[in-house]
């Protein structure tokens, strides 16, 4: 198997019969720290996720659960923190002994309570504020997250235990 690390780009819009498929690469450096970050500028929808921390070194603390990814859009609220595109996934294995990338894929339209109120299947989701109703109905479960993003889309993965050492973290985003 060859790795071809390469971006494609089918360009922007649509063909009369399908939709144009795009693939970025990106392989974030990582130095000593807890946290690192890569702005991506996009415009579509992302389908699919792979995020592989098998060339990233971490300390010996770095736990099982320890990891998180964030998406942000490039406006803020009044505080000056970027509005999420989605939840932030937590518990994500980052460890370096691990050596297994991660798959996360949009669902949208799934249904969260489908199996009795387990999330299983829904990766990547939006939570409306615990308050909210709709048809006098509270709101109290996520809904799947569309995958839509546009401009300066910034990813931050971090660790809440140890820190990375070294190496890289491989980013692959296929979207439309």
């Amino acid at each position: 198997m060859t790795d071809n690390p390469t971006d494609i780009d089918d360009g922007d819009g649509r063909y009369a019969s399908r939709q144009r498929i795009n693939r970025k690469v990106v392989d974030i450096p990582t130095a000593s720290g807890n946290s690192v970050t890569t702005t991506v500028i996009m415009n579509g929808k992302i389908g699919r996720i792979i995020l592989d921390p098998s060339r990233v070194t971490a300390n010996g603390s770095v736990g099982a659960t320890s990891g998180s990814m964030k998406l942000t859009m490039d406006i803020e609220d009044s505080s000056s923190i970027e509005y999420p595109y989605c939840d932030t996934l937590a518990a994500l294995d980052f460890r370096t002994s691990s050596n297994t990338p991660l798959n996360f894929q949009t669902s949208e339209g799934g249904n969260m309570n489908a199996d009795g109120g387990a999330t299983s299947g829904l990766a990547l989701t939006v939570t409306a504020p615990a308050s909210s109703t709709t048809g006098s109905k509270t709101i109290d479960e996520p809904s799947a997250w569309n995958g839509l993003v546009c401009g300066a889309v910034t990813f931050t993965f971090a660790v809440a235990a140890g820190a990375y050492t070294g190496g890289s973290i491989r980013l692959v985003l296929i979207y439309e």
